[in-house]
């Protein structure tokens, strides 16, 4: 299905969208973010989709944003920056989002390379290049960009991407973690394919609870408030039908038979 920059399908419990400016390089304007949210906003609303593969058409993921066609897709707030609402609306999506699978085809500069930051997975072609580049067009970081890109390749790493603005490959950014995979050009969709559809294979209830406590966890200083909040998700999740159909499942199977002892070769 088409929705203005935004293709959608789905392939049994996995959704793929697909950024659809190939001839701007999917560079993000105003249209294409609203369509960016709904077509998520459908897909996590979907009992029959597990999880979601994002990607672009054309020879780039996303080149950031056009600045020719910009203006901030949420009404800005007395007293609050006038980006803020927008910024923070993307990344509130993606903390209670189902699982999305990055498959970075191409270019990610920028936004783009924001985008993937708050991906659960990201699996890059081998053609694939990666540009923090905020600071050589007079600006810093955003959505969350600060926080996110350490997370994900650590202080120094982050630093040297987002001072220097330079470009790397999809092998570097394996290298430092800013992807977890490269693949060949041709067998991106296929890995991500594997991926999204490993995930989706378990019930959407856990998967949602496992990244709400991944967010809301990783920068908990406490402990404690870490253990609580896993123990009040297990208590919820543990009388949920889900847990009990796996508690049946695993019951009915039969004990393996007991394995002969193993003979030591030196006696």
């Amino acid at each position: 299905m088409e929705t203005g920059f935004i293709l959608t399908e789905q392939r049994g419990r996995v959704a793929v969208v697909t950024l659809n400016r190939p001839e701007r390089l999917n560079a993000l304007s105003m249209p294409l973010v609203h369509a960016l949210y709904a077509a998520f906003e459908r897909c996590n609303a979907d009992e029959t989709v597990g999880a979601i593969i994002l990607t672009g058409a054309g020879r780039a993921f996303c080149a950031g944003l056009d600045v020719q066609d910009w203006q901030p897709p949420e009404p800005a707030v007395a007293g609050e920056p006038a980006s803020y609402r927008s910024q923070l609306r993307w990344l509130e999506l993606m903390r209670r989002s189902k699982p999305v699978v990055a498959a970075v085809n191409g270019l990610a500069v920028g936004g783009g390379l924001t985008l993937i930051l708050s991906c659960d997975v990201r699996v890059a072609s081998e053609r694939a290049q990666f540009e923090e580049r905020h600071v050589r067009i007079g600006l810093a970081p955003d959505m969350g960009s600060s926080r996110l890109l350490v997370q994900a390749v650590g202080l120094a790493q982050a630093l040297k991407l987002q001072l220097t603005a330079r470009r790397i490959d999809a092998h570097e950014a394996a290298r430092i973690g800013l992807v977890t995979d490269v693949v060949a050009h041709d067998a991106l969709m296929s890995a991500a394919f594997a991926v999204a559809e490993e995930i989706a294979a378990h019930p959407v209830a856990s998967l949602l609870a496992a990244k709400q406590l991944v967010w809301d966890n990783m920068c908990e200083p406490d402990g404690a408030a870490v253990v609580r909040r896993e123990a009040e998700v297990e208590e919820r999740l543990m009388g949920a039908p889900e847990f009990a159909a796996a508690l049946r499942a695993m019951s009915e199977k039969r004990a393996s038979p007991v394995s002969p002892p193993r003979t030591d070769p030196s006696r």
